[in-house]
């Protein structure tokens, strides 16, 4: 009979193209065997992951080990700083000793 109802052109008619598109986005949503890839994409992207974590904290380990040696240093010359200051508290209170034998 070939009778038109006019409706037709009133729905959305997606092209080929379209359609492999959006079903290439929802693949892994549709496939049952693709739990192995994605478990394979979730490792790769975890591992990833973990590479540049542990990269910023050598860095920050480094960072913390230079300023560590550094109030090694720091330490070091004050220890030296108050033996001479003692050594000289010392010689001075000898010889006011022996200025007030005198």
């Amino acid at each position: 009979m070939g009778h038109d109802i006019g409706v037709s052109a009133s729905y959305y008619k997606p092209t080929e193209r379209e359609v492999m598109e959006d079903y290439l986005k929802r693949e892994g949503l549709l496939t049952i065997n693709d739990d192995k890839l994605a478990i394979y994409k979730q490792v790769a992207e975890l591992t990833e992951k973990s590479k540049e974590e542990n990269y910023i904290i050598k860095g920050k380990l480094s960072e913390k080990e230079n300023e560590i040696q550094l109030l090694r240093q720091r330490d070091s010359m004050n220890a030296e700083a108050i033996a001479s200051l003692s050594d000289q508290i010392i010689t001075i209170f000898s010889r006011l000793a022996e200025l007030e034998k005198k």
